[in-house]
């Protein structure tokens, strides 16, 4: 029997995809130093209310601006299917990238106060 999963895109694939990306928004005449989404919903977030942060902010907030999506909110196809959602036959996904980087028990209630070299992978 076939298998039903895709095979996933390299890392590879996801940078040129992502690179592609703003490079269209910069050559559809988009100033780089004018912001062309809006916020009145808030920042680019997750379901459960968590902000996406570094490539992942700029990503959502590309997708927002090309599809037209007032609210910035995301969720995983098995979020939706757990609250009952429904997708729309056609729709795509957005990437999102996942960076796992560990920090030591002393930095846990703040990671971003975690120096550089004191992280790993």
């Amino acid at each position: 029997m076939p298998s039903k999963t895709k095979p996933k895109s390299s890392r590879k694939d996801i940078n040129a995809e992502i690179t592609q990306k703003f490079i269209d928004t910069i050559e559809s005449g988009v100033s780089p130093f004018k912001v062309p989404w809006s916020s009145s919903y808030g920042m680019p977030r997750n379901f459960a209310g968590r902000q996406y942060r570094g490539i992942n902010f700029f990503l959502t907030l590309l997708h927002c601006d090309e599809f037209g999506w007032d609210i910035p909110v995301f969720m995983t196809f098995k979020q939706a299917k757990e609250h009952g959602f429904k997708i729309r036959k056609g729709e795509k996904s957005v990437p999102v990238i996942f960076s796992n980087v560990r920090v030591p028990k002393e930095y846990r209630d703040d990671p971003d106060s975690c120096p550089t070299e004191k992280r790993t992978d």
